[in-house]
């Protein structure tokens, strides 16, 4: 099956502009010195925002109320609190980042931790964004349940007015 550039966009519309699209293939197109077709390079796109249908797979998305065990977890949500970015140095000495969010679904809420460059990203982020956050780790922490972001996570933010 061959999508074009446009059948990727319909994938995604609901998550970018067209010109942020075209955009992020332009910026491909430097990065890979034009050795690609925007077919192709729209396909990077949509795989890295978890649409690639390409894929036979569908992303399952959790409810909030429904996480209860530790593991990998994909949830939409809108952010209902946000902390303020921190720094710390890490044993290898090496600065890392950390912030927390509080997310809501309508089923229920939990306690966000987004490190590194999760954790950067999201600094722009403003209560009321509604986000995405594919692969991520539940687990307890202090009796608590929680969703941490990790370098195999994905971060997408959907503004939703």
């Amino acid at each position: 099956m061959k999508l074009t550039k446009d059948d990727q966009y319909n994938l995604v519309s609901d998550l970018l502009t067209r010109t942020d699209f075209e955009s992020r293939i332009s910026n491909y197109k430097k990065k890979y010195s034009d050795l690609l077709t925007d077919d192709v390079l729209a396909l990077l796109i949509v795989d890295e925002l978890g649409r690639n249908i390409l894929n036979n797979r569908e992303i399952e998305i959790s409810d909030i109320s429904s996480i209860d065990t530790d593991g990998p977890v994909n949830i939409i949500g809108t952010i209902a609190e946000k902390n303020q970015l921190r720094s710390f140095n890490r044993k290898n000495n090496s600065t890392g980042y950390v912030l927390n969010l509080k997310l809501y679904d309508g089923t229920g809420s939990i306690r966000i931790t987004l490190w590194d460059e999760h954790a950067k990203a999201a600094e722009e982020y403003v209560i009321g964004d509604q986000i995405k956050i594919i692969n991520g780790y539940s687990k307890l922490h202090n009796s608590v349940r929680e969703i941490h972001s990790s370098y195999h996570s994905r971060l997408i933010r959907n503004n939703i007015d």
